[in-house]
Order: structure tokens, then C-alpha cells, then sequence
């Protein structure tokens, strides 16, 4: 008679869970002056309005990688403690120096660290992106504004040139034959950057 094996879904060990989001929640509480501007920043300006759903999705992402067993058995790493120190360096100097942006970057790297000190390699690799994905709603981003406006205003001149509307641009200014516009900041399409790179 033929065996008949039923096949359960991997399921982690709760104090793997605890450890995980004992971790999340330890580095979010050690930090949140900085945690709290990230979201600020979510919370006020519509380019980062898609922040709390990334996050929501980062915790999810943590939590199947649990429940599929890929923490079971992995060990801590000496080499992940040492990066979380750095990290905690780097967030330390910018905070003295009043560097609010390297301080928000700091804090994932700083989370990214913790777990690679408490699961080794493998925990490591199998949090990067689901940790990883919340580099994508950083206010860092920022500074990539002016040359994404720079490529809108190029490809506005490129379709303006296709259509055969003759146009002078300067700057981020556009000059019609019947009027005059100006593409603003928030035409650089920088929600739109931010968002399709986190999915």
C-alpha cells in the first residue's frame, strides 16, 4: 500500500519570531526621533504618502520569511554586530552634526545590521529585501529631484519637437506660441520613481 505524506507549510519557531520583532521594535524604539521624521515626512508630503504601505508590506515580508522556516537554525554573526556598530557610528556623527537625512538612512542599515548579528548570513540575506524595500520611501530621495526635472523638461522638449510645436525652453521654463509654462518640482515624477521601485 502506497504511503500518503501531507505536506505542511514551514512554520518558524516562536522565539525566532520574538527575536525578529523584538529587534524591529528595539531599533524603532532606540531611534524614534528618527523613525518619527521618516513619518512626518510620510504623513505631510504627497511624494511619500506611499510610506506607510511600504512598511505595512516590509512587516509582512518579515513575517512570511518566518513562517517559511528561513531563520530555523541560523546563527549569530560577529561580523553583523560589528556592522550594526558602524551603523550606529554613522547615525551618532550625523546626529551631532545635525544630519537629519544620514540619520534616517542610518536607522534601516542600523535594523539590517541587528538582524545579520542575530541570524548570521542567512537571516541576513533572507530579511535584505523585506527590510531592504524601505530604503525606497527614505526622504533621502530628495536630492534626485532636479535631474528627474531635468529629464522632464528634455522629454517635454523631445514630444513638443515630435508634434512640431515649435517651443523655447530654458531652464524648467517652456515658452509657447500662446503662453508660457513652467515644469515645477512636482512634475519630476519622483512619487512615481519611488513607488515603482519599492514594488
Amino acid at each position: 500500500m502506497a504511503e500518503v505524506r501531507v505536506a505542511y507549510p514551514a512554520r518558524g519557531s516562536a522565539s525566532g519570531l520574538v527575536l525578529l520583532f523584538g529587534a524591529i521594535i528595539a531599533v524603532s524604539a532606540l531611534y524614534w526621533p528618527t523613525v518619527a521624521s521618516i513619518g512626518k515626512r510620510w504623513i505631510t508630503d504627497p511624494t511619500y504618502s506611499h510610506g506607510f504601505l511600504v512598511g505595512a508590506i516590509s512587516l509582512w515580508l518579515c513575517w512570511r520569511t518566518w513562517r517559511s522556516g528561513a531563520l530555523e537554525g541560523a546563527r549569530g554573526s560577529w561580523v553583523g554586530l560589528a556592522a550594526t556598530l558602524a551603523a550606529g557610528l554613522a547615525w551618532l556623527l550625523a546626529a551631532a552634526a545635525s544630519i537629519q537625512v544620514i540619520q534616517q538612512l542610518a536607522v534601516p542599515a542600523i535594523l539590517l545590521g541587528a538582524i545579520w548579528a542575530i541570524f548570521g548570513w542567512r537571516g541576513f540575506w533572507a530579511l535584505l529585501i523585506p527590510l531592504g524595500v524601505l530604503y525606497w520611501v527614505l526622504p533621502a530621495w530628495d536630492y534626485l529631484r532636479p535631474p528627474l526635472q531635468g529629464l522632464t523638461v528634455e522629454a517635454v522638449g523631445v514630444a513638443l519637437d515630435f508634434l512640431s510645436i515649435p517651443a523655447f525652453i530654458h531652464g524648467y521654463y517652456v515658452e509657447l506660441p500662446n503662453g508660457r509654462f513652467e515644469i515645477v518640482a512636482g512634475c519630476s515624477g519622483l512619487h512615481f520613481f519611488m513607488a515603482a521601485g519599492a514594488l
